[in-house]
């Protein structure tokens, strides 16, 4: 109050001295009165930048009130709008500008309906309109949309500034609290929409509810609703409540399986029970397992027909040499033939370990299901006993496939000779082709296939059939039903791999006494026109020029180099890869070809060939390999186009594959 008639006094005397009230005649004063004056005027001085210095304080103490507003106005957690009778944004915070992610400066001047999702706009209006009628607070939900990202739920909570004829509006983001409105309602309608059982059981065992899937369900806790559950699931609440936490079990009703999942909920004296059908999960796991097995037996049967076909090159191949080198009346010619021929049926048994493998070196044709079944079905026949009756029914129109001739051809003999040995007193052999089609919704359950088109080759007969048991087995190596020395057990397993190696789908009917039924599904292809066959081939020449060959096996590179050498061909013979790469960079112009074996200790032949080819590209490459198990192999010979020979091989299939690359060149 005193500082205040101090201004008050100090404005008056200024306002004195500007009318000229205050004019003095110092030269009329007295030293005493000049004094006087002078500390009047020091002290009016003193006054004034006191009076000035506590402006600065209030002007410095209201910028910074006005900072903490913005800060407190932008930093708010909810968002802060101002709007204009017709809805068009006059202020917002930045937290508003965050939640709408745009800079606050492209709000200004917008509708706030521009940012309304299009199905809320109708609430946002009603509630506008409410609020510029009534004068009073109005609040309402809806969903504002965001560029680029999710729309998410906001409560709208307006005032109206009638001095400004402005709405005052927060916005707060409610998303997380619908979220939980949305699942808590799911929560609720669950077990009235659940395809799956849902049922409730009092602790004391009185079934109080149980929705309409559970019909089939009840049955096996021996209660209707209202109802006391049987002693067997008596127990299981009993276990389930004593356990606190949820328990599982499993339970068979018909030809399902259920998993139930008992929740007890102990504050309201109930157990929550979920079964869920579990039987295609089963079965689904039965046959991963049964695929697991497969494929572990056939990594195996890989292997060890990859170290048989080299042991077999080596016997045949220097079997044959010797063949050559004696005269055909001689004893020991006699003795190689009889090595060289059982070489021979040693190189088939491997190749239906191969093929059950899914490593066989195969030479995929566009076929004409119904002419392969055709042209062989004479030699079929020849190998059934007289008392087998065998029919084949053809597809009305062509199927066409993608396959291994040879390896089709292998499926159809196995397929029969195994029919024949379970018709002993005779029967009835029916091969039949067929194009069919699934669509979407179409596949059977058993068949693991996608919707599409397929060529079907059926192979039935009349025979014992099989039981459940054994038709789990009949596709493993080395599993057989026959006596001693009377099958190898690798018939079934070579069809089975040749099959998946054909991308085709396996489906077996059998039961005992009733015969078996053998269904494969190959992927439909679209017919192409045929080339023209080519002439035969003319005797195989040899050549001048020069191979670099690399082998792993010492046995097998000097068999190569022989017969190459015999053929008039320079050989420049590696032991690996990385040997290879080094003759290669010695002798780079001299090179007119490489033979290279894909599996190599320290470097393959496929990384050595992408070397070469990098330095010479187009220089003819031959690749051999007691099996195909690459798949990196397949897309780099597919890439460039490059020959495979599959051990063991006769000397002139070799010297043909070479010259054949040679002449191309």
């Amino acid at each position: 109050m005193e500082k205040k008639d101090k201004q008050q006094t100090l404005r008056k005397r200024a306002q004195h001295q500007a009318a000229g009230g205050g004019k003095r005649d110092v030269s009329k004063m007295s030293p005493e009165e000049i004094v006087v004056a002078v500390h009047e005027l020091e002290t009016h001085q003193i006054e004034l930048e006191m009076q000035n210095e506590e402006l600065r304080k209030a002007q410095t103490a209201l910028a910074e009130a006005r900072d903490q507003y913005a800060e407190l106005y932008n930093f708010a957690p909810t968002g802060y709008l101002t709007l204009d009778e017709k809805g068009r944004i006059v202020q917002a915070n930045l937290t508003m500008a965050n939640m709408l992610g745009v800079s606050g400066d492209r709000l200004i001047h917008q509708p706030l309906s521009d940012y309304i999702v299009a199905d809320d706009q109708d609430i946002y209006f009603s509630h506008k309109r409410e609020l510029l009628e009534a004068k009073k607070r109005q609040t309402c939900e809806l969903r504002l949309r965001v560029l680029r990202e999710e729309n998410f739920w906001v409560g709208l909570d307006s005032m109206m500034d009638e001095d400004c004829n402005q709405i005052r509006t927060t916005v707060s983001d409610i998303s997380e609290r619908k979220r939980a409105e949305e699942e808590k309602e799911r929560i609720a309608r669950f077990p009235l929409e659940n395809p799956s059982p849902v049922l409730r059981v009092l602790t004391e065992g009185v079934l109080e509810y149980a929705n309409e899937a559970s019909c089939n369900f009840i049955a096996v806790l021996g209660a209707d609703v209202g109802g006391r559950v049987n002693p067997e699931w008596q127990a299981r609440i009993d276990e389930a409540v004593a356990a606190v936490h949820p328990m599982e079990t499993q339970l068979k009703v018909g030809d399902q399986v259920f998993t139930v999942k008992l929740r007890p909920v102990i504050d309201q004296g109930y157990v929550n029970l979920y079964a869920t059908d579990i039987t295609k999960a089963i079965q689904m796991e039965e046959q991963l397992q049964q695929a697991q097995k497969m494929e572990t037996v056939g990594h195996l049967a890989g292997g060890i027909a990859h170290d048989f076909n080299n042991i077999l090159q080596a016997i045949s191949g220097f079997a044959e040499l010797g063949l050559a080198a004696t005269d055909p009346q001689d004893a020991v010619h006699g003795q190689l033939d009889e090595i060289a021929a059982a070489a021979a049926r040693a190189a088939a048994l491997v190749r239906q370990l191969l093929a059950f493998s899914r490593r066989q070196v195969i030479r995929p044709e566009d076929l004409d299901l119904n002419e392969v079944v055709a042209n062989e079905l004479k030699m079929l026949q020849r190998t059934l006993a007289a008392n087998i009756e065998c029919e084949f029914i053809p597809a009305h129109e062509p199927g066409h496939i993608r396959a291994d001739r040879g390896q089709i051809e292998q499926v159809l003999m196995n397929l029969c000779v195994n029919a024949s040995d379970a018709m002993p007193d005779g029967g009835r052999l029916t091969i039949k082709t067929g194009n069919v089609s699934f669509s979407e919704g179409d596949v059977p359950s058993h068949l693991q296939i996608m919707p599409g088109r397929y060529v079907l080759l059926s192979v039935t007969d009349s025979g014992s059939g099989m039981s459940q048991e054994t038709k789990g087995h009949i596709f493993e190596p080395f599993f057989t039903t026959k006596e001693v020395g009377k099958g190898t057990g690798l018939g079934l397993a070579s069809v089975f791999g040749i099959l998946k190696q054909s991308g085709a789908c396996v489906d077996v009917q059998s039961e005992e006494g009733q015969g078996a039924a053998f269904n494969f599904y190959f992927p439909a292809k679209d017919p192409v026109s045929k080339e023209p066959a080519r002439p035969a081939a003319a005797a195989v020449e040899g050549g001048s020029e020069t191979i670099l060959i690399a082998e792993d096996d010492a046995t097998l590179l000097a068999l190569a180099k022989h017969i190459l050498h015999d053929a008039g061909y320079t050989v420049l013979a590696a032991k690996d890869g990385e040997e290879a790469l080094r003759f290669f960079e010695k002798h780079a112009g001299e090179i007119d070809m490489a033979v290279l074996d894909v599996i190599m200790p320290h470097m393959g032949g496929i990384d050595a060939a992408e070397v070469i080819l990098k330095s010479r590209p187009g220089l003819p490459h031959l690749f051999v390999s007691g099996y195909a198990g690459s798949e990196a192999y397949a897309r780099f010979a597919k890439e460039k186009n490059l020959p495979m020979l599959a051990k063991p091989y006769p000397a002139q299939e070799l010297l043909r594959k070479i010259r054949e690359a040679l002449d191309l060149k």
